[in-house]
């Protein structure tokens, strides 16, 4: 049976802290709206305790009905739509709305959970932030709910004087300042306030409340102060040049276009027949059984949780690879490795329930992650999960793979692999990277945060190689600049 406060990210706000949010509002804005509007608004706390300091109309909007009921009982004057916020049609209520506060603490959790579970509670599938080619398909484009609430109503409200306050995610937060800034929103001010996530909610993840003010004359905002809820002052995130910093104070000059292609590891959604343990000189799949095929599409696999403790020829896992390049037709396996083709074969409903829209019109047992990158024998490796940035050499005597949860670099020649690696472990580079990753994210060390490091700019001096070795290796990459006056 499903878990319907997991499906639905539901952490109803102690009533307390919802008067804390509101007070807080109140003492800090100069703004009396004329409605007070909660999307997901479960027991309606928020309404309740906006009775302290607004006589503003209540409007809210909530999918389950125990909650909803619970709130019209505690709000009799309210308007509350028992229904999911993402079906309902705001169209037929934006007219009547003034000047309106938004007060919430939307679901936490993201779409690609929900999807796991099944769940209806789901927005209509677009491409949110206008992601392209792959990127829009694996998964850039996973997000969590909150996200996609809050940036709906940031839209609808656009041409009306409102003020957005959202309990959310930390990383939430900064995902939505970041997604304004890019498509140039306009606002009067945005702010972040810390608090306990442990002792409001019982959950382990940095969190904060959102404020958006757009209740009067708006510019676009390149920086976002963060405060305590005693408006103790704590950080400045935002954008110098064009590019984010989570330290605006802080300059690299690493900062530019990595002059290598950054590469995501193999995904195949499949892992239960994909992926394999070697036992004594038997290979065996995710359903204990044991699998007899052709040697030669099996690889060694490294996980995340590998990275940190790699040794060469030491390997927890092996994957099974059914292409060379992404979209290769697959049935060329049936003549040239059989048993492969059979196993394959045996298993075809696991690769049909494959729930990502990545496969659809692909050739059967499609894999994506997968070019000339992934055969090369050395990759400097990173697990995207690792709070704390730790780059690792990768080899063996057949190409290794790594999984979509890891990125790396690839190459052919074991010293290019080794100094690249070193300049990635250097403090130099690691202080630039903590000071452009988001670390309160699932993934602080992504692509695109990976690729704004770039290798001409690295003071090579601090390395312990030889100027013939540097040198070599510069040219080899196309990183010598030979200067002339």
């Amino acid at each position: 049976m499903l878990d319907n406060k997991k499906e639905y990210g539901d952490y109803q706000t102690p009533l307390d802290f919802a008067s804390t949010v509101v007070k807080y509002i109140k003492n800090n804005y100069d703004f009396t709206p004329d409605f007070i509007i909660e999307p997901s608004c479960g027991i309606g706390n928020f309404f309740e305790a906006s009775k302290k300091y607004y006589k503003s109309e209540m409007f809210g909007i909530e999918i389950n009905k125990n909650y909803s009921d619970t709130a019209k009982k505690n709000n009799p004057k309210a308007i509350i739509y028992n229904e999911s916020i993402f079906s309902y049609k705001w169209d037929k209520d934006m007219e009547k709305f003034g000047k309106t506060l938004i007060l919430g603490n939307p679901p936490w959790v993201s779409n690609t959970e929900l999807g796991k579970f099944g769940s209806k509670n789901l927005p209509q599938k677009t491409n949110l932030k206008k992601y392209k080619g792959l990127e829009a398909l694996s998964g850039m484009s996973n997000f969590d709910i909150s996200e996609s609430i809050i940036l709906n109503l940031l839209n609808k409200f656009s041409k009306r004087k409102f003020i957005l306050a959202m309990l959310c995610k930390k990383s939430v937060a900064i995902n939505i300042f970041k997604e304004l800034y890019r498509t140039s929103y306009k606002s009067r001010n945005i702010k972040i306030i810390n608090f306990d996530s442990k002792k409001i909610f019982n959950i382990s993840v940095p969190a904060c409340l959102l404020i958006i003010d757009c209740s009067s004359d708006t510019k676009v905002q390149n920086e976002v102060n963060i405060y305590n809820f005693n408006n103790s002052y704590v950080d400045t995130i935002g954008y110098a040049d064009n590019k984010f910093f989570l330290n605006t104070n802080y300059s690299s000059d690493l900062d530019g276009k990595c002059e290598f292609e950054w590469r995501q590891g193999i995904k195949h959604d499949c892992s239960k027949i994909c992926e394999l343990e070697l036992n004594k000189k038997n290979y065996m799949n995710g359903l204990k059984e044991k699998v007899e095929i052709e040697e030669d599409l099996v690889y060694p696999l490294i996980k995340s949780s590998h990275i940190k403790n790699f040794k060469e020829n030491v390997f927890k896992k092996y994957v099974l690879v059914t292409q060379k390049k992404m979209k290769e037709d697959t049935l060329w396996i049936k003549e040239k490795y059989p048993k492969t083709w059979n196993y394959l074969e045996k298993h075809k409903d696991n690769f049909m329930k494959r729930k990502s829209s990545i496969y659809k019109k692909m050739p059967q047992y499609s894999m994506f992650g997968i070019g000339d990158y992934s055969y090369m024998k050395y990759k400097v490796a990173i697990s995207g999960f690792y709070k704390d940035p730790i780059f690792k050499v990768i080899f063996s005597e057949k190409p290794v793979m790594v999984d979509d949860t890891c990125y790396f670099l690839a190459f052919e020649n074991k010293k290019d692999a080794e100094i690249v690696c070193d300049i990635l472990n250097s403090t130099e580079t690691i202080r630039f990277l903590k000071s452009i990753s988001d670390m309160t994210a699932k993934r602080p060390f992504t692509k695109k945060v990976l690729s704004r490091i770039e290798f001409k700019k690295f003071n090579y001096e601090i390395l312990n190689y030889t100027e013939k070795e540097i040198l070599d290796f510069k040219i080899r990459n196309g990183l010598y600049i030979n200067k002339l006056f």
